[in-house]
């Protein structure tokens, strides 16, 4: 092992890599199996799947009530915009956005671990079993999918951030006589939290950025590279795509689009062309929401015809 690694250290490294990832796959299996081993499996998939939206749907209603404040006359209800909080019955506040994520994850990961185990799947559509009622009973029990959809999320988190900003990941004897076993990550999370940040502030630019443009350009002719020439940014746009991160990179982060200055091959602005023709000619419904995580086949001679006209060289094209 020392030969194909180069040396003791990277041989190291990758033992250590390989016994964590052991460790990781072995709690994800631990909480599958305590999701077997739980009451609420004795229910039917479809009862199972049905009582976790209810109970979900109940949660978001009470969570809807305590967020907005019931007006004292008549009127529509006002809403805490400045992060609200929910208090519970020993005044313990949490804010009301990260409650109804948290339902949101509860929902789709266990939606998504009920399809995968019944195979509610036909061709590339998830399709839902038949509505059927919950009970008081099959509510309660559904808490136990919340529980481990938690546990799920939080073995997931962690094991992603061991990634980037790791030092290691350990299990933790459990008292004797106690069957239970825990994992401990040592996690440095200080970068991580300046990364998260700064990713959640760039996401809300481009979304500005997006909102303001399809108001400003909904009769904005965008050039379609199958049919006529294109020029290059910021002469020429093929869609609200390329315009956002044109405008974005330009006016928000004062990069110099325009500068034709080669990376890897090809200028900023012929990257960002080749991209966003790409997907306009390949899959035009993927900004609709149409695209369903399936592989999208190339036609090269279709692709090549749409670059040219789109301004990039023989040169650079391949």
């Amino acid at each position: 092992m020392v030969s194909r690694f180069g040396n003791k250290e990277q041989a190291a490294a990758i033992t250590k890599h390989f016994r964590e990832a052991a460790l990781i796959e072995l709690g994800f299996s631990e909480i599958l199996g305590s999701v077997e081993q739980s009451e609420v499996t004795r229910l039917s998939p479809g009862l199972q799947l049905w009582s976790v939206i209810d109970r979900a749907a109940d949660e978001c209603r009470i969570l809807y009530e305590r967020t907005f404040t019931p007006p004292k006359g008549q009127g529509t209800p006002l809403f805490h915009a400045q992060a609200p909080l929910v208090k519970d019955k020993k005044g313990n506040a949490a804010p009301a956005d990260a409650i109804a994520n948290g339902l949101l994850d509860f929902v789709a990961n266990t939606l998504q671990m009920l399809a995968y185990r019944n195979n509610w799947f036909q061709g590339d559509q998830l399709v839902l079993p038949p509505r059927i009622a919950s009970t008081e009973d099959s509510t309660f029990k559904a808490s136990a999918h919340a529980y481990f959809a938690s546990a799920w999320d939080a073995l997931l988190d962690s094991s992603e951030s061991l990634r980037f900003f790791g030092k290691s990941l350990e299990e933790v004897q459990a008292p004797e006589g106690d069957k239970r076993r825990a994992f401990v990550f040592d996690l440095d999370l200080g970068p991580a939290l300046f990364f998260t940040i700064a990713r959640l502030r760039q996401h809300q630019i481009q979304l500005e950025f997006s909102m303001r443009y399809l108001v400003e350009t909904s009769a904005y002719k965008f050039g379609d590279p199958e049919k006529t020439s294109v020029l290059l940014p910021p002469h020429g746009y093929v869609s609200l795509d390329e315009l956002v991160a044109v405008t974005l990179l330009d006016g928000e982060y004062h990069y110099p689009v325009e500068d034709d200055s080669s990376l890897a091959g090809l200028s900023l602005r012929q990257w960002l062309r080749a991209y966003a023709v790409l997907k306009r000619v390949h899959y035009p419904d993927l900004t609709a929401g149409a695209y369903g995580g399936e592989v999208v086949q190339v036609d090269c001679t279709k692709l090549e015809r749409a670059l040219t006209n789109a301004g990039l060289r023989d040169s650079v094209r391949h």
